[in-house]
């Protein structure tokens, strides 16, 4: 599986393109000398939630309070495929697969056998 983009229904996120040809990194600088204060806001955490929540995770309750009207769409290929998904937040339990609605279990499952070659439920 190749990661394309992440994107999103609001124009304040900005679009996330992963490097076509390899590694992806996401890098901070830190805008503080306190070595204690980690945090810059940058948006690292997020973006790594944000591909996990497109790829199938489990209903996120902050996403839902806290990103009311927000859908999130990651483009990847798989095996030579391109393919989109769009999942909201206020309806977790569903996502949007190359247009057709699909529940998220049943994604899972799919996902599992098309990248890592599960034939059974996990």
């Amino acid at each position: 599986m190749k990661l394309k983009c992440l994107s999103a229904n609001h124009e304040s996120f900005k679009t996330i393109n992963f490097n076509p040809e390899g590694i992806s990194l996401i890098v901070a600088k830190q805008k503080t000398q306190d070595k204690k204060n980690t945090f810059n806001s940058v948006g690292k955490s997020l973006s790594i939630a944000l591909v996990d929540f497109c790829l199938g995770s489990s209903a996120n309750k902050a996403f839902k309070e806290k990103l009311p009207g927000w859908v999130f769409i990651l483009d990847y290929e798989e095996k030579g495929q391109s393919h989109t998904v769009k999942r909201s937040t206020d309806n977790q339990n569903v996502l949007t697969l190359d247009g057709q609605n699909i529940k998220v279990d049943n994604f899972r499952q799919m996902l599992g056998k098309q990248v890592f070659n599960l034939n059974d439920p996990i």
